[in-house]
């Protein structure tokens, strides 16, 4: 249901673990999106607003395997029953020096939707990195 969707944010990141195997992070925030929408939705462009929290990590199992999973929700400060949720989880896999394959999910909830849309979206992505250097 969008055009075109900018965001900008600020706040505050914290890496609450770090070692050669795992990261975890956490973040606080502001965040402000311009949507733009299509069809004949009214109106067509919002601001919104919006408290943030991430929480964020990522597992190396070994040299080649690795796991992450990045947890988000957003909170509209002007219309506080106006909340969003994202979760992405991904599995990377090295295949050989120059090629990698990571595997992702995205869910994301939003309990008020683009007019004409659902509160819940899902995305799977299947992506082959070529390291050229």
């Amino acid at each position: 249901g969008y055009d075109l969707r900018a965001h900008e944010q600020f706040g505050y990141s914290r890496k609450l673990v770090t070692n050669d195997k795992a990261e975890l992070k956490a973040e606080i925030g502001f965040d402000w999106a311009q949507e733009d929408y299509l069809g004949d939705v009214d109106p067509n462009y919002m601001n919104i607003l919006a408290a943030r929290v991430l929480l964020g990590g990522s597992y190396k199992f070994n040299d080649k395997v690795s796991i992450a999973d990045t947890f988000e929700a957003y909170e509209n400060v002007i219309d506080p029953t106006d909340v969003r949720l994202l979760n992405t989880a991904a599995v990377t896999s090295t295949l050989s020096g120059k090629l990698s394959l990571k595997v992702s999910h995205s869910l994301i909830f939003d309990n008020v939707p683009v007019e004409g849309f659902k509160q819940l979206d899902q995305t799977t992505m299947v992506t082959l990195v070529a390291s050229l250097l």
